[in-house]
């Protein structure tokens, strides 16, 4: 949006402050350093007998400069974006000087991209209110995509090569909040790496009785049994590579869509089937979806419910759409491991950070969060960045009129699977079969029919 030059129109960048006081409203006591000042101030002497002078780069002020590097005008190179964004942080000219400095006091603070996902997540549960929860459920969605990394021999070396991909790439799975739209913790990690490991290290991050929905990628017995074993439910789409018996007899109040998930190697070693919920559905184009849920009570989960829930699913997409697309950040440009993790850590949590800030006054207002528009609300933090706010208004108020419009758009005419674009067809029914005698009576040595 403003060239590659980064002295271009550096005298305009004012507005950083403005956004600095509504990072310090997201992340409360992690802006330490950084609040009620109109200026970042030098470093302080350290107080007597506490060794050398401190740094600069305090942690409030690595978490500003990379939330604002990452709203910065993305065809700028890194450097050129840490030198935009420190002059309208108004840091001081012998301090905090260097991109090089900056990845480095970053690196020392290992743990700080934790403490900011966890202060994200924090904030969010405070600022959700009736968001919170969606028909009735704390919901959300669980993917992984692929990021492009500059070819150096560091990053294959770490990373690898996933897929198709002809260079390294870094693997991100992410919790995403379906409630109001935002991301709510995620993994990196090499480019083969599992999406479902990576959903078990995250399970913690879930709140208690928490709906998970995810693909068909997610319907491992290992899996959906720790799932279920932690309090919290799940509901995932399925096809024909899932097996699933019927009449087992192991639940007492057996139904049709009753099914149990139990493949041998469980059997094997003596672990409880799953008892589950198969439910069918439409599609947009009126074909037919099954999705699995081990939330057996109709009451709570109805089948149009369901549908509605994994319908939503689709923000994790659009999510990962926007980083990639929105904010140009489809290729990332870091060009060894430790730097690539920061950046793509600062890309997500900017995002949530930029959310945050942007819905906040429309949850207050009782307006649903989801309208909100990644690309206008980047639009207006450009806008403070580089003319202040006498120009843009409160920020708050301003962000919150980052959202979509209303215009209802007609999607082209696409024909039908097969397509010529090699698309994948969508994935058919899964097995079902009747239990055999011998499966009844093993469930019934496992534990009575409750």
């Amino acid at each position: 949006m403003y060239g590659t030059d980064a002295a271009q129109d550096i005298a305009a960048l004012t507005g950083g402050q403005e956004l600095i006081h509504a990072m310090a409203e997201v992340f409360g006591q992690g802006m330490s350093g950084l609040e009620g000042s109109a200026a970042m101030p030098r470093r302080q002497p350290p107080p007597p007998g506490r060794g050398r002078p401190g740094t600069w780069w305090l942690p409030g002020r690595l978490i500003a400069m990379l939330m604002l590097t990452a709203w910065e005008s993305p065809g700028l190179g890194l450097v050129d974006r840490f030198e935009r964004v420190r002059l309208a942080l108004r840091a001081p000219d012998d301090e905090g000087r260097t991109y090089q400095g900056f990845i480095k006091a970053l690196s020392r603070h290992e743990t700080l991209p934790d403490e900011v996902m966890r202060r994200l997540r924090t904030t969010t549960t405070a600022w959700a209110g009736d968001f919170a929860r969606r028909l009735g459920f704390e919901v959300f969605a669980c993917d992984g995509s692929r990021f492009e990394l500059p070819r150096t021999e560091a990053n294959e070396a770490f990373f690898g090569v996933g897929g198709k991909g002809e260079g390294p790439q870094a693997w991100v799975t992410m919790l995403w909040h379906m409630g109001v739209g935002l991301p709510w913790a995620w993994k990196i990690d090499r480019a083969d790496a599992g999406e479902r490991a990576h959903l078990l290290e995250m399970l913690d991050a879930l709140p208690p009785q928490a709906l998970l929905v995810a693909d068909a990628g997610y319907s491992g017995f290992d899996l959906l049994e720790r799932v279920i074993a932690s309090g919290r439910d799940f509901l995932i789409r399925v096809g024909a590579n899932v097996k699933l018996i019927q009449k087992l007899g192991f639940y007492r109040m057996e139904n049709r869509q009753t099914v149990y998930l139990w493949p041998d190697r469980a059997q094997r070693q003596g672990r409880a089937p799953l008892t589950l919920r198969l439910i069918e559905v439409r599609d947009d184009k009126g074909r037919s979806m099954h999705l699995l849920t081990s939330v057996r009570d109709a009451g709570r989960l109805s089948d149009a419910d369901a549908a509605v829930l994994y319908r939503m699913r689709w923000g994790i997409e659009q999510c990962y759409r926007h980083v990639k697309q929105t904010m140009h950040k489809r290729k990332l440009r870091s060009a060894a491991p430790r730097q690539a993790h920061l950046e793509l850590h600062g890309l997500l949590a900017a995002l949530t950070c930029l959310g945050l800030v942007s819905v906040r006054r429309r949850i207050e207002r009782g307006e649903d969060p989801l309208r909100w528009s990644v690309a206008r609300a980047l639009g207006l933090v450009w806008k403070l960045l580089h003319h202040g706010a006498a120009a843009a208004g409160d920020v708050w108020n301003t962000l919150a009129r980052a959202v979509k419009d209303a215009c209802q758009r007609t999607r082209k005419t696409r024909r039908d699977w097969p397509r010529k674009d090699g698309g994948h067809a969508p994935p058919a029914a899964p097995h079902l079969r009747p239990a055999h005698p011998h499966e009844t009576q093993r469930a019934r040595q496992l534990s009575p029919r409750p």
